[in-house]
């Protein structure tokens, strides 16, 4: 068996994976160990993809210019990495899996192939030995199902040793400057995707337990590789047909990603964090101001709209937001063009790999005092609750988000029935508190568009919308009550 190996995965456009193909610079970067052949490759999971939800590919790979099939497993739990295994017959083996703690607490499982890749291989070295890096360049077609799905792939897997990283994403972005493409985290990727009908869609944030985990820095690499995916996986909806949803999931995994850091921030290196925070707040502020005007549109004019379809000022108000949002997506599009999104991407991967000390202690000591002590936080910023003006209410909101990502990243290692009471009463608190400062924002920003425009529809349509949330804000005002007291009446799942 050969040990585990971390790989970085690039995924290319055809005319992007015709162009590295040839270049020079690859050419002189590696050697060829072999002429071009052909692969076939069966990816593996559950019925309901079960070991994908734990961060786990499984594949059969055929070469054939290879006497044997190997088995390929991917990990992105604790510890990251490939490993090839030789096969022991025409199935893969869940036994390896388990006896490694790749699948620790998860049931045996009753495996099926969800799609197979057939593809053209063109295998790549640099070094030699111990130093060796590899690279895979894999072009063809997935098919998923019942074959009725099917989508091109080209991509790239760099794979090296441990000690090797570095200079593997020193390789990964030689390869990006040839070429533009996307990072993904898994070569699986575009497989699982395309086999759950969620090829092109925008990503949320995916749930995944900290299951055989024991370390501090092993939770904190799995909750960053988390908040990177979902960023890196909604760039191109951004650029695509689901620009609204794409924008929102992005804009929540740098928001998950900033929370990370500051909840394991004991943890990490801080000039590199320091530098990761001011990367995540520059796409931060590119991205807020374009979901801020998605949110005023279905939030605050489209309800209205529903009631009043044909209102010309209205439909004055939402054309005009439509054009600040299409001027405020220009600005924000350079940063998200393919080659320097990848690097930023490379950053954060390289990060969230080398970015903790070496430093450790017990994952459960540690979730027990930083939800202690975000769960203070918020309790102090609702002090006098009743008595609490709209910018409080609102600093009161980022409290219960930082807690609410805190409780999400650490649930799993507490019991399941507590955890989810709490998260259940603060999400409602959160929902209820956000949907207020919507309206609370939504006034300022109406009436500085009436009084910046003259138009006598407009001002009319302002007075429609704003008589509509006074209404709806006083109904909030009843529930937001409500919600913090049965928020204040949670145990605390941790103790």
């Amino acid at each position: 068996m050969v040990a585990a190996r971390p790989a970085i995965v690039l995924l290319f456009d055809s005319d992007g994976f015709c162009r590295l193909e040839s270049s020079p610079r690859l050419a002189g970067l590696s050697q060829e160990s072999g002429a071009r052949f052909h692969r076939l490759v069966t990816r593996y999971d559950g019925q309901a993809f079960e070991l994908a939800s734990c961060g786990v590919g499984l594949s059969l790979r055929k070469d054939e210019s290879a006497a044997t099939a190997s088995q390929i497993v991917s990990s992105e739990s604790v510890p990251f990495g490939r490993w090839t295994l030789p096969m022991k017959g025409n199935e893969p083996d869940m036994g390896w899996l388990g006896d490694h703690g790749v699948l620790s607490g998860l049931r045996r499982l009753d495996l099926v192939p969800f799609a197979v890749e057939t593809l053209s291989v063109a295998k790549k070295q640099a070094g030699k030995g111990a130093s060796l890096l590899s690279i895979s360049l894999e072009s063809g077609w997935i098919e998923a199902g019942d074959g009725k799905k099917q989508a091109p792939v080209f991509r790239a897997v760099l794979s090296a040793a441990p000690h090797r990283w570095r200079a593997l994403v020193q390789l990964a972005r030689l390869l990006i400057d040839i070429s533009p493409a996307d990072l993904v985290l898994n070569e699986q990727e575009a497989a699982l995707m395309l086999a759950q009908g969620n090829a092109g869609q925008a990503r949320r944030a995916r749930r995944m337990g900290l299951r055989g985990i024991e370390s501090v820095s092993g939770a904190f690499r799995l909750i960053a590789r988390l908040g990177i995916e979902q960023i890196a996986a909604n760039r191109s909806c951004i650029a695509g047909v689901e620009t609204v949803e794409g924008v929102h999931q992005m804009r929540v995994g740098v928001r998950r990603l900033r929370s990370a850091i500051n909840l394991f921030r004991p943890l990490l290196k801080v000039t590199p964090a320091t530098r990761i925070s001011a990367q995540l707040k520059t796409l931060a502020s590119l991205l807020g101001p374009v979901r801020d005007v998605d949110v005023f549109q279905e939030i605050i004019l489209d309800p209205v709209l529903a009631l009043l379809p044909a209102h010309a000022g209205i439909e004055g108000l939402k054309a005009s937001f439509a054009k600040d949002r299409n001027e405020l997506l220009a600005k924000a599009l350079p940063a998200l063009d393919r080659q320097p999104f990848a690097s930023l991407m490379l950053d954060l991967q390289d990060w969230s790999e080398t970015g903790t000390t070496k430093e450790e202690g017990d994952l459960g000591a540690f979730a027990s005092k930083a939800l202690d002590k975000r769960h203070r936080k918020l309790m102090k910023a609702g002090r006098d609750f009743l008595t609490l003006d709209p910018l409080a209410r609102h600093a009161l909101r980022i409290r219960g988000k930082k807690m609410r990502y805190a409780a999400e990243f650490l649930n799993t290692l507490f019991p399941e029935a507590k955890t989810q009471r709490y998260l259940e009463a603060l999400t409602h608190l959160v929902d209820v508190l956000g949907h207020l400062n919507d309206i609370a924002v939504a006034r300022r920003v109406l009436e500085e568009r009436r009084g910046k425009d003259c138009d006598a529809a407009l001002h009319h349509g302002v007075g429609f919308v704003e008589g509509w949330h006074a209404g709806r804000a006083a109904l909030l005002e009843e529930q937001v009550v409500k919600a913090w007291d049965e928020f204040k009446r949670q145990e605390k799942f941790w103790k």
